[in-house]
């Protein structure tokens, strides 16, 4: 397998040899076996090429004190080799971005993203950037990210790179690839690896993966597991009309870090119960489709936006469809019946993984 350039939105892509393609060339839809490689997800570990993610750089003495002053969690207490999740919001509250700040060394940070476009939040956190020593690059055409999911995601860090990457952790190693960086979290109650290495060094990276364990997945099981686990993503769940605490991510938001831009409309939302719409997990005998609107009683109660490809067994042996979409107040109460497309779509609690 070989790292190569293609002509998608990323000029670096890589893109593993056996796997299908999209449409844009450089994305892999799946390796095969959809339904196992979703299937790995819970039971060891998958290996998926984040193509359309984005890695930004922000170096300088200032830069992570910013940061902790831009967005909704506590950053300032990170130290090198350390990292954490946090939302980018603006003064009225609305979501920009999600980032994983990374702290790779002193004064260089390494910020991951799901959205494709870095843009919305680099020139956001340069709005804010005044006298301030820090400096901003869209760094996701040099350097390829791959995401290690499961149970031994921490175990297949361990066999190639000697370290078992826990949660919250960073760490910068030369060999056997240098310049890799290895940042840990958490994909909902999953341990998550993110191996970010030289576009150059692609190939034998992922060969290396592979050869510790690691089950290929592509993005049609990255999206249903994601379904599955109640994640929000730019572009979907996370756009210009939805606010965090709306769409799930409270667990990434400081409520006594002090003042952060829209800090004041997060905090009025939380302190009096005011959200009007939540993000729920929905599920249907039917395929549902993105941007179908959901009713109750025939008026609007809210949208699908995000769908899993993979139908799933349920407890009466039938096939169930699995989704993510906004459901208004008074009809996101799990096991509430709507409506969408003529066909019924019953509320779950999140996460609806089993």
């Amino acid at each position: 397998m070989d790292s190569h350039a293609t002509a998608g939105s990323k000029a670096v892509s890589f893109v593993p040899d056996g796997g299908v393609q999209g449409a844009d060339g450089a994305t892999v839809l799946h390796f095969g076996d959809v339904a196992g490689e979703l299937a790995a997800f819970e039971a060891v570990c998958v290996l998926v090429s984040r193509v359309p993610a984005s890695r930004i750089s922000h170096t300088g003495a200032d830069a992570l004190e910013l940061l902790h002053r831009l967005s909704t969690n506590d950053l300032i207490s990170l130290s090198t080799g350390q990292s954490a999740m946090t939302v980018l919001t603006s003064e009225r509250g609305r979501v920009i971005d999600v980032l994983n700040v990374a702290v790779v060394a002193d004064g260089r940070l390494l910020l991951l993203s799901e959205s494709a476009d870095p843009n919305p939040a680099i020139e956001w956190i340069e709005k804010f950037t005044i006298l301030e020593d820090a400096e901003l690059s869209d760094v996701s055409q040099e350097l390829v990210q791959f995401s290690l999911i499961g149970p031994a995601a921490g175990g297949v860090t361990a066999k190639v790179f000697g370290y078992s990457t826990n949660p919250g952790e960073v760490m910068s190693v030369d060999s056997p690839v240098a310049g890799a960086v290895l940042v840990g979290s958490e994909w909902d109650n999953l341990p998550r690896v993110d191996v970010v290495v030289p576009g150059a060094a692609a190939g034998t990276m992922w060969n290396l993966l592979m050869a510790a364990g690691a089950r290929p997945a592509g993005e049609i099981a990255f999206t249903a597991a994601r379904v599955a686990h109640g994640l929000p993503v730019a572009g979907a769940e996370l756009t210009e009309d939805a606010n965090p605490l709306e769409a799930g991510l409270k667990r990434l938001i400081s409520f006594t870090k002090g003042c952060y831009i829209g800090q004041e409309v997060v905090a009025r939302l939380d302190t009096y119960d005011k959200l009007q719409r939540r993000l729920v997990a929905l599920e249907s005998d039917g395929e549902l489709v993105t941007g179908a609107e959901l009713t109750a009683a025939g008026k609007r109660a809210g949208v699908v936006t995000s769908v899993s490809a993979i139908p799933v067994a349920s407890a009466s042996a039938s096939e169930k469809r699995r989704a993510l979409g906004y459901a208004r107040r008074g009809s996101w109460d799990n096991g509430t019946v709507l409506r969408a497309d003529g066909m019924e779509v019953t509320v779950r609690e999140l996460p609806t993984f089993a």
